[in-house]
C-alpha cells in the first residue's frame, strides 16, 4: 500500500478531551431501564443522583472549578460533533437481550465546547441546540432502538439517559434556565449580525428575527439529557476522511478488528464455524475486510431495517459505523406507500460512500483528496459495493411483493400469470395465423434450429417478471445517482449482482417444484385450447 510523506500521525484521531464532571442524576425515561442487568457498568458503579458518565467536553484552557472526572472522553475523529468515546481498555465486549454485541460505550450530548441554536428538519420544534440532545429526538431514537434490535438490526442502544442540573459556559458552572437564557441570547445576535452557522441537519431557512419566540417556546419547552450509549465500535466510514497515512490506517483498523475478532470468537462458537481473523498490519486482511466482510454486515443490517418497514432517512457514512453497524436514529421513521424511503436510504449510503471512496469526487466539507482515497478507496469499491448489494438482497424480507405473504407464494403467482398471458399470446398468434399449436412449436423449431425449452422460457419469463417487482432495488436508476453515473464499472456491478439474486431465486424455485418440460407443455396447451375454445378443461401447472 502507498505511503504518503509527511504527517504521520493525525492529533486529532482519538483525541482525549477536557473532561469535567457535572451535577447531574439518572431519569428513567423512554423504558430503557427494562433490561439493565445487561448493562455490565450498571451494578456497584452508577450512582442515579451522581453518576459518573455525569461529565462534559468543554474547549480547551477553560477555567472552570473542577474534580477530577472518574471517566476520560476520548473524540474519535473530528467527524463527530456531539458524541464522545469513554475509554474501556481493549477486549471489552457485552451484549443486549437479543444478542446484538458491543464493545464501545459513548455518551452523546455533552459537548459544550461551542453551543448555540440551529436549525433541524428532524425536530418537531425545528430547532436544536448544538453538542445537545433534546427529548424529542432522544426519545425518538430510544423508541427505534429498541425495534430495530428486536428485528436483530446492529445499532446503538441507550443504557443510562443522564439529566445535568448545570452546565458549564466560559468557564462558569451555571443552572439550566441560565443556560436557556445565555442560548436564546446568542441566537438573537446571531441573527442580528447575520451569522450563519448552520450544522448537517440544518434547513435551507437561516434564523430569523421572527423566529426568536419560536425559539424561546422550544427552550421552555424541552430539557437536555446525556444519552449513554453502547455500540459495536465508535469509528464510522467518515473518520477514514481523517485518515493522514498508513500509520492512521493501522490505528483505526487495530481497534476495530479488536472487537471484530472478538465478536468472531463468539458468532463463530455459536454457529459452529471457524472463526474470521483480520490483522491491521496485513494489507490483504484489510482489502479483504473491506471488500467482503464489512459490505456484507452492512448490507444485512439495512435490509433489516427496510425489512421492517422503516428507512433511516439520514443514511450517510457519518451515521454507519466501520463494522457496518447503524446509528443516529432519531431521524428513521415508517415507511410510506411505495419504496421511496428505502430507495433514498440505499441510494443516499451509496453515493456518501463512494465520495468517501474516489478522489475526484467532493468530500463532506473538504476541498482535498485524502490519503484513503488516493491509496485504498477506488481499488475496492467495485467490489465492496458489489458485496453491499448481494448481502442487501440476500437479507431483505420479501414479503412485500405484490403484497404477497413471501417469495415463494409471489413466484406461485408469477408462474400462473406467466402461462396465462403466454398462453393468450399463443392462442392469438394460432387464430390470426390459422395454424395449431403443434405446427407453430415445429414452426419455431425450423427457425431457430432447436426445439423450445418450456423449463428454460418459463424461467426467462419468471426472472424477468420478478424484476419488475423487486421496486425496492431500483438498480436501474443508479445511473442517475450523483457521484455514480460516471462509473459505469459500479452501475454494471449492481445491476449483473440484482441479476444474478434473482437468477438463482428462480433457478431454486423451478428446482423445489421439480416441474419438466412434459409438465409445462402439457399445461400450457391446455391453456391455449381453452382460450380457443377447443377445449372445457385448462390445468394449472402440477407439481
Amino acid at each position: 500500500m502507498a505511503e504518503q510523506t509527511g504527517e504521520l500521525v493525525n492529533p486529532q484521531v482519538y483525541q482525549p478531551k477536557e473532561t469535567v464532571p457535572v451535577s447531574g442524576e439518572v431519569v428513567d425515561l423512554f423504558g430503557i431501564q427494562e433490561e439493565p442487568d445487561w448493562f455490565p457498568f450498571i451494578k456497584n458503579v452508577i450512582e442515579k443522583t451522581s453518576p459518573i458518565f455525569s461529565v462534559v467536553s468543554v474547549a480547551p484552557g477553560t477555567l472552570v472549578e473542577r474534580k477530577p472526572s472518574p471517566v476520560q472522553l476520548v473524540k474519535t475523529s473530528p467527524e463527530h460533533g456531539r458524541s464522545f468515546e469513554i475509554d474501556l481498555g481493549a477486549g471489552v465486549i457485552w451484549s443486549d437481550k437479543h444478542g446484538i454485541i458491543y464493545g464501545s460505550l459513548g455518551i452523546k450530548g455533552n459537548n459544550l465546547e461551542d453551543t448555540y441554536i440551529d436549525t433541524d428538519q428532524y425536530s418537531p420544534f425545528k430547532f436544536k441546540v448544538i453538542g445537545l440532545q433534546d427529548k424529542p429526538l432522544l426519545e425518538t431514537a430510544i423508541k427505534n432502538s429498541q425495534t430495530l434490535r428486536a428485528a436483530g438490526v446492529e445499532t446503538e442502544k441507550a443504557e443510562l439517559i443522564i439529566k445535568p442540573k448545570e452546565v458549564i459556559v466560559d468557564g462558569r458552572r451555571l443552572t439550566i434556565e441560565e443556560f436557556k437564557a445565555i442560548l436564546l441570547s446568542r441566537a438573537r445576535q446571531d441573527i442580528q449580525n447575520q451569522v450563519r452557522r448552520h450544522g448537517i441537519f440544518a434547513t435551507d431557512q437561516e434564523l430569523k428575527e421572527d423566529d426568536l419566540p419560536r425559539i424561546d417556546a422550544y427552550l421552555q419547552s424541552t430539557d437536555f439529557y446525556f444519552s449513554v450509549r453502547s455500540l459495536q465500535v465508535a469509528e464510522r466510514f467518515r473518520d477514514l476522511h481523517q485518515i493522514k497515512s498508513i500509520q492512521d490506517l493501522t490505528r483505526i483498523m487495530s481497534r476495530v478488528f479488536g472487537f471484530v475478532n472478538q465478536r468472531e470468537k463468539i458468532e463463530a462458537r455459536q454457529q459452529n464455524r471457524p472463526p474470521q481473523v483480520f490483522d491491521a498490519g496485513k494489507d490483504e486482511d484489510i482489502e479483504r475486510y473491506f471488500t467482503d466482510y464489512l459490505p456484507a454486515r452492512l448490507g444485512a443490517n439495512l435490509a433489516k431495517l427496510h425489512g421492517i418497514g422503516l428507512y433511516h432517512d439520514f443514511l450517510t457514512g457519518h451515521n454507519v459505523s466501520l463494522v457496518g453497524s447503524i446509528y443516529d436514529l432519531d431521524s428513521v421513521k415508517p415507511q410510506k406507500e411505495g419504496a421511496e424511503g428505502q430507495q433514498k436510504d440505499f441510494q443516499e449510503l451509496l453515493a456518501d460512500l463512494d465520495k468517501i471512496f474516489h478522489p475526484g469526487r467532493v468530500p463532506f466539507h473538504r476541498d482535498e483528496k485524502t490519503w484513503f482515497q488516493e491509496n485504498l478507496g477506488p481499488r475496492i469499491a467495485p467490489n465492496f459495493f458489489e458485496a453491499l448489494t448481494m448481502s442487501y438482497l440476500e437479507h431483505l424480507p420479501l414479503h412485500k411483493l405484490s403484497d404477497q405473504p413471501n417469495l415463494q407464494r409471489a413466484l406461485d403467482l408469477e408462474l400462473d400469470s406467466t402461462m396465462e398471458d403466454g398462453a393468450q399470446e399463443m392462442a392469438e398468434y394460432l387464430q390470426e395465423n390459422r395454424v395449431s399449436f403443434d405446427e407453430a412449436l415445429a414452426k419455431e423449431a425450423e427457425e431457430t434450429g432447436q426445439e423450445v425449452d418450456f423449463v428454460e422460457e418459463l424461467q426467462r419469463n419468471l426472472e424477468s417478471a420478478l424484476h419488475s417487482k423487486l421496486w425496492y432495488l431500483c438498480y436501474e436508476n443508479y445511473s442517475d445517482i450523483p457521484y455514480i453515473s460516471d462509473s459505469r464499472q459500479m452501475v454494471e456491478a449492481i445491476q449483473n449482482t440484482a441479476r444474478e439474486w434473482i437468477a438463482n431465486q428462480v433457478a431454486l424455485y423451478l428446482t423445489n417444484r421439480g416441474l419438466t418440460h412434459e409438465d409445462i407443455l402439457s399445461a400450457y396447451k391446455k391453456l391455449v385450447e381453452a382460450k380457443m375454445g377447443t377445449s372445457t378443461t385448462a390445468e394449472p401447472v402440477k407439481t
